[in-house]
């Protein structure tokens, strides 16, 4: 299983970051398979911090359109099926020989 991540359209897998992750994991798997981007900015990372995730960047949801606020259901409807088909993926592509 992967843990994965959002920040500002990117797709990040966390996966193996959860035991070296300076806030503690709970901070990662609070914010798992959603955008994160907010609680990101919110945290006030260092610019360090910002190079270390770029690490871990495995792809781009497309047609991601940054939150303006309020997100109405269907469009939250459509980002969760968008995680769950990269989560998909990642695990197919990653167990295929």
């Amino acid at each position: 299983i992967k843990l994965l991540g959002i920040f500002e359209g990117q797709v990040y897998d966390v996966t193996n970051y959860l035991d070296t992750h300076p806030g503690g994991e709970q901070r990662l798997l609070d914010v798992a398979g959603r955008d994160a981007t907010a609680d990101f900015n919110k945290a006030d990372h260092s610019e360090n911090a910002r190079n270390t995730r770029q690490k871990f960047l495995i792809g781009t949801l497309q047609g991601y359109k940054p939150p303006t606020g309020r997100v109405s259901s269907q469009i939250w409807g459509m980002l969760v099926l968008t995680v769950l088909l990269v989560i998909f993926s990642v695990y197919f592509f990653s167990t295929r020989k």
